[in-house]
């Protein structure tokens, strides 16, 4: 799946000459604008901003319309999470639809005054959609997918909330190191819930070949470290025992790490926040990436979601979260001895 998405990325860029064009001939009419607005002593129009915004949204009209010939696709499909799972192509599809969202979200917040609420950058995400679902389905452009909509809402609401950590009005600009780090906190965050997301993918075939090659590792390199001398047969029992436990383990080890990552996110973005809070913000959250994980994992060839599994990601969560206060509780202490 990363081998599509980076190629499909990689492919965007041709478009970028197209967007520069609508970026200068925009620039060039706010410059304008902006010299009669002055003379008026109006507040001038960021540039920038309104700049970003439109050169966004002409290269995803390219992307997504004029990049396409009229009545290649067509079709409707109505049903959520109909995309995911199927092959590594279309999860990479899913994924893509967030991803070219998040700037929107972004440039809407920066550009439009009105979008800084969240619920009119949403919507705004949501109508920006459905509009070119529309446009699609009208022209055989593409296909009208319930799931594009929906992942695209998901894109512009990271966005907005990408928008509201780093130029946010009402607080002072972050210095550059604090921003370095609120922007690595939120890929790491984005990177491991796609991770989780990936794995989940898989069938169930191919997820317990590879958990099982996994406990065949550990059971293999205790053998040899204890030297235990485990024949073929006694690992093989040893293996498929330890294979069950070793799956839940990863359950919940990865949600404890995604614990701790939201936790330090928050704590970067919110810093006169108790830890406490972010505790249980980090918790909620990874309880609602767990619940929809599990959903998705209904629409996986031969895999179902189970209530046992978004029990113990919970509990992974809890103990991650605890862990993100233990640290955080003791770098404080730390800096405070150097003082």
């Amino acid at each position: 799946m990363g081998e599509y998405i980076i190629r499909d990325m990689v492919s965007v860029f041709r478009y970028l000459p197209y967007g520069l064009v609508v970026g200068i001939v925009v620039a060039i009419i706010l410059s304008a604008v902006n010299d009669r607005r002055v003379r008026r002593h109006k507040k001038p129009i960021s540039v920038a901003a309104v700049t970003s915004f439109f050169m966004y949204t002409a290269i995803i009209l390219l992307i997504t319309f004029f990049s396409r010939e009229s009545g290649s696709r067509r079709g409707v499909d109505l049903e959520l999470f109909s995309t995911w799972g199927i092959n590594a192509r279309n999860n990479a599809y899913v994924v893509e639809n967030v991803l070219l969202f998040i700037p929107y979200g972004f440039v809407c917040a920066w550009a439009i005054r009105a979008a800084r609420k969240f619920w009119v950058c949403a919507g705004l995400g949501l109508f920006s959609s459905i509009a070119i679902e529309c446009l699609q389905l009208a022209t055989g452009r593409g296909y009208f997918q319930i799931d594009d909509i929906l992942t695209n809402f998901l894109g512009a609401v990271l966005g907005y909330i990408l928008f509201r950590c780093v130029l946010s009005e009402g607080r002072t600009e972050p210095k550059r190191a604090k921003l370095v780090y609120i922007i690595l906190a939120v890929l790491a965050m984005a990177a491991m819930i796609l991770g989780i997301f990936a794995f989940s993918s898989e069938s169930a075939a191919d997820s317990n070949a590879f958990s099982m090659r996994a406990a065949s590792f550990v059971v293999r390199t205790v053998d040899q470290w204890l030297h235990i001398g485990l024949d073929s047969g006694e690992a093989s029992t040893v293996i498929q025992f330890m294979n069950p436990l070793l799956r839940k383990l990863a359950h919940a080890s990865e949600y404890a790490a995604l614990a701790v990552v939201f936790g330090f996110g928050y704590q970067l973005m919110k810093q006169r926040r108790a830890k406490v809070v972010n505790f249980f913000y980090a918790v909620i959250l990874c309880g609602f990436i767990a619940v929809l994980d599990e959903m998705l994992q209904k629409y996986v060839f031969s895999r179902t979601g189970r209530a046992l599994d978004i029990a113990i990601d919970l509990c992974g969560a809890i103990v991650g979260g605890c862990v993100y206060v233990f640290l955080s509780e003791l770098f404080d202490f730390l800096a405070g001895q150097e003082e």
